[in-house]
């Protein structure tokens, strides 16, 4: 795993219903448009990044003239620059966040699934490979 994920080889275990949680509150959207490559679109990618910063979820930085009409006791007015540093450091901390809760679950969904075909290999066995292995590598639990 990453290094600012932990870094260890260790590989966490996960139930199915763990495998399948969505990061509260993530900045990932809970569903994509349909596309024919498998690609977002520049356009839906910038209109999905503009409605975050629309909502406060993606710091911008502070125009001149908001500081301006900024009451004098908010934190922006005096010192807008450290302020913007400050929500851009913590927006960064939340992006790592969600990435290391769904790079866990992709490492336990590989090494289970990896685990199964191992396993069915080493017997001999010409059975398909169990499907509630397969369940976890959905792109909706890896998300």
């Amino acid at each position: 795993m990453s290094t600012f994920c932990g870094g260890t080889n260790s590989v966490p275990a996960f139930t199915t219903t763990e495998m399948s949680a969505l990061f509260p509150n993530g900045l990932l959207p809970s569903a994509f448009p349909p596309m024919s490559d498998g690609l977002a679109t520049n356009a839906w990618i910038s209109t999905y990044i503009k409605d975050l910063e629309g909502k406060g979820r993606i710091p911008v930085p502070t125009r001149a003239a908001d500081v301006a009409s900024t009451p004098s006791t908010a934190p922006e007015a005096a010192d807008p620059l450290a302020r913007y540093v400050e929500k851009e450091n913590q927006f960064q901390q939340a992006i790592k966040e969600e990435y290391c809760f769904y790079e866990r679950r992709y490492f336990a969904a590989l090494d289970s699934f990896l685990q199964s075909v191992a396993s069915k290999s080493l017997a001999g066995n010409q059975e398909t490979v169990d499907p509630r292995h397969m369940s976890s590598l959905s792109t909706s639990a890896l998300r």
